[in-house]
């Protein structure tokens, strides 16, 4: 492929099982356009996760197509998870600093797009009242912050990056 892939997806007729037998997803299709926000609803357990994952090429369907500006999903999938931010129910941060976990997905990140970032998250209050500011240390995991902090400095690691996909 030649050129940026438009962030456009399409799913057509989509199944997905983990166990044989048993989807969770049955004919899913959907078209989801450039600047489209999309919500999914509805209970535990009836394949939200399940569908992002598909969607952001981690899960293969067992059946159905996944379509990525045109192109199948597998063709160009390095591409099409470089182009997403992600930020998981459960977030994970890396041992090092609050610097280095925010630039994880952009290196190169002045410490201004570090700041603008958490001001984004609604980080920068409690990351201005830690010891060393964005240089203090986090543990593996992130154990020495809060959950609500270890999410929003999630967040902020996915506005660094710049995204075409949130």
């Amino acid at each position: 492929e030649d050129g940026e892939l438009r962030p456009q997806v399409t799913l057509h007729d989509v199944r997905f099982a983990f166990v044989p037998g048993i989807d969770v997803l049955e004919g899913i299709s959907l078209d989801i356009e450039p600047g489209d926000s999309i919500g999914l609803v509805g209970p535990s357990g009836a394949g939200k996760s399940t569908l992002v994952d598909v969607i952001l090429g981690v899960l293969e369907p067992r059946e159905g197509d996944v379509l990525v500006d045109g192109w199948a999903l597998a063709s160009v999938r390095s591409q099409w998870q470089q182009m997403i931010g992600y930020v998981p129910q459960k977030p994970f941060l890396f041992s090092g600093t609050v610097a280095t976990n925010l630039r994880f997905g952009k290196s190169d990140a002045t410490d201004e797009e570090l700041w603008a970032a958490l001001e984004v998250a609604q980080a920068t209050d409690f990351v201005r009242a830690m010891p060393e500011g964005i240089d203090t240390p986090i543990a593996q995991g992130g154990t020495n912050v809060s959950g609500g902090q270890r999410q929003r400095l999630s967040i902020a690691r996915a506005v660094v990056h710049q995204p075409s996909i949130y």
